[in-house]
């Protein structure tokens, strides 16, 4: 159960949820705008953010196919976060939304491995994820070690 939170006891997060339940089902949403049943459900902020990503899918809502990078809103939403975060400017070009660090992993690990004299730099210790995705493309582990002495970091004399 690596990478899921809640079978380690975290409550989900609920607007998460809640956005997405909106999404899922337009006509709920429609409800809440229309101040139904469902605004006394949901708080005004999910039902914002819910109106704003179904706005940014041209109305088609999630799970119509969308732009291979992910929706150009919602992109462009990560890369003020990360503007923000970071301080140093993210263009929403050249961000690549995925569906779980998973399918991100296998979508780079795609791009760099043709055969199994390919080698890919993995820090131990590692998230399985790493070597597994490596077994699967047929690439070699070429393994490197954080020091825990120096916060987890590395030297390059190590690499």
């Amino acid at each position: 159960m690596l990478g899921n939170p809640q079978s380690v006891g975290q409550r989900p997060l609920t607007f998460h949820r809640q956005v997405l339940a909106l999404c899922i089902d337009p006509g709920l949403l429609e409800d809440a705008l229309a101040g139904g049943k469902a605004s006394e459900i949901y708080p005004s902020d999910v039902i914002a953010r819910a109106k704003k990503l179904m706005d940014a899918t041209g109305g088609h809502g999630l799970g119509a196919y969308t732009h291979s990078k992910g929706v150009p809103a919602i992109r462009e939403t990560v890369a003020a976060f990360i503007e923000e975060r970071d301080g140093y400017p993210c263009d929403p070009e050249n961000l690549f939304l995925t569906n779980g660090a998973s399918d991100g992993v296998s979508a780079v690990l795609d791009l760099l491995i043709t055969s199994e004299k390919d080698g890919v730099m993995i820090p131990i210790p590692q998230y399985p994820l790493y070597s597994a995705a490596m077994a699967l493309k047929g690439g070699a582990a070429v393994e490197y070690f954080l020091d825990e002495n120096r916060s987890w970091g590395l030297t390059v004399e190590a690499l």
